[in-house]
């Protein structure tokens, strides 16, 4: 694990076993391989001191059991930390000169797209255009995503497309031929999937719906169902979802929670054998 960032469990475990005085010393190669920074290095330096555990260093710079090695120790903590901040430094320049160029930024290949993420895959693309018109048609999500997958289309790594698949994917700038970096726009070297006519229509009629569906000014509309993704089905442990019960044709009707079986996407789905009156429910989950 990089002594840079992040947790290190095995770090801590380390100076675990230091304290408990459950070893006689520690080898490393480098000072720099387990330590790079000053708040780490106090603390082995501490437990140095109060355990009696050696710590040895292959390339034999330092020896942290005297008062020359421990300010040795210090000073290469020191260099190790500026060299990592230089390391970033050159690295978020580098990111923004490769943003700036238009050229794409990872390694896992976009649909549409062939593995150079540059070439257009015309078969994908072709899917994306057709998602698109779809959804300016007035189609739903999950319609959209019943429609790919019951023509046998899968995402880059195999999998079905869902509802949220399809959302995420009509969203992402790269199809309109930009490259983004840390909310800047650049002209991609990529070509688009759509024009900028289309594209403009389709992120309209986007946010038109995620307006008509209670989200506008990034305000989440009201939860109306209190334990969805809390409650499972007894019979098949699907979860259970919220919904609408007309017992009287022309009546109000009442909440429910449902094993629901889904028809509308080819993906598992529960046993459609268990209803539950959700008013009861929540108010029994809310005394107990």
């Amino acid at each position: 694990t990089s002594a840079t960032i992040g947790p290190r469990p095995g770090f801590e475990q380390l100076l675990q076993l230091m304290q408990g005085r459950q070893i006689d010393a520690v080898v490393v190669w480098h000072v720099d391989r387990l330590i790079r920074k000053m708040t780490d290095l106090e603390r082995v330096i501490e437990l140095v001191e109060t355990s009696g555990v050696r710590l040895v260093i292959v390339s034999g710079d330092i020896s942290l059991d005297t008062d020359m090695g421990r300010m040795v120790g210090r000073i290469m903590a020191s260099v190790a930390r500026a060299e990592v901040e230089r390391k970033s430094a050159r690295q978020r320049r580098a990111a923004i000169q490769k943003a700036q160029a238009g050229k794409p930024h990872g390694s896992k290949r976009a649909y549409g797209y062939e593995a150079d993420l540059v070439t257009i895959n015309e078969s994908e693309a072709a899917v994306i255009s057709e998602m698109g018109r779809r959804i300016m048609a007035g189609h739903s999500f999950k319609e959209v995503a019943f429609w790919a997958n019951a023509q046998g289309y899968r995402t880059t790594t195999g999998k079905i497309f869902y509802p949220l698949t399809v959302r995420n994917l009509l969203h992402k700038k790269r199809y309109a031929g930009i490259r983004e970096h840390n909310g800047a726009e650049y002209p991609a070297i990529w070509g688009p999937v759509f024009d900028t006519e289309t594209w403009e229509r389709l992120q309209l009629t986007l946010r038109e719906r995620h307006d008509r569906n209670g989200y506008e000014q990034g305000a989440p509309k009201a939860r109306k169902y209190l334990l969805t993704g809390l409650v499972y089905c007894g019979r098949c442990g699907w979860p259970l979802s919220g919904s609408k019960m007309y017992d009287t044709p022309g009546k109000n009707p009442r909440r429910v929670y449902v094993c629901m079986k889904r028809t509308d996407q080819l993906a598992p789905s529960g046993c459609n054998g268990l209803r539950r009156n959700a008013d009861a429910l929540e108010h029994w989950v809310a005394e107990c």
